[in-house]
């Protein structure tokens, strides 16, 4: 199941990089969680819950940058979960400061749907998640 995983996330991603924000609903629970811990400099809320939660997220997130691209730079197929690194450019909107930087997301998968998703400062943080959360379960 775990390559399946790792096409999900795939899709998912292309799809938030064409900007079909709509269709990203259809691969979340419907409790689905959006972790921010991990992220600083940002005023956002630690987590986001339910597509209501997510769609509060977007906002927040898009009315903070004039422009924003991302590069998906690595997918690792973690089980029920997988890694992807990202590499994010973009100008803010308030600052129009340019800034570019690196991050990786821990999605988790049940059945087929995301539940959850945490975002890391880094690949190593993001799969030594992976592998605490991969101990809790056995």
């Amino acid at each position: 199941m775990s390559r399946e995983n790792v096409e999900l996330v795939r899709r998912l991603l292309d799809a938030y990089d064409r900007r079909d924000l709509d269709s990203l609903y259809d691969f979340y629970a419907p409790d689905f969680e959006w972790h921010l811990g991990h992220l600083e400099g940002f005023e956002f809320e630690p987590v986001y819950v339910g597509h209501d939660g997510v769609r509060q997220f977007f906002r927040q997130w898009y009315d903070a940058w004039e422009t924003v691209d991302f590069a998906w730079e690595e997918f690792i197929d973690a089980g029920d979960q997988v890694v992807a690194v990202i590499r994010q450019s973009g100008r803010g909107k308030l600052s129009g400061a340019d800034v570019e930087h690196g991050f990786a997301q821990l999605w988790t998968l049940r059945e087929g749907v995301i539940v959850r998703m945490a975002i890391h400062p880094d690949r190593e943080t993001a799969l030594a998640a992976a592998e605490t959360a991969e101990r809790a379960r056995r």
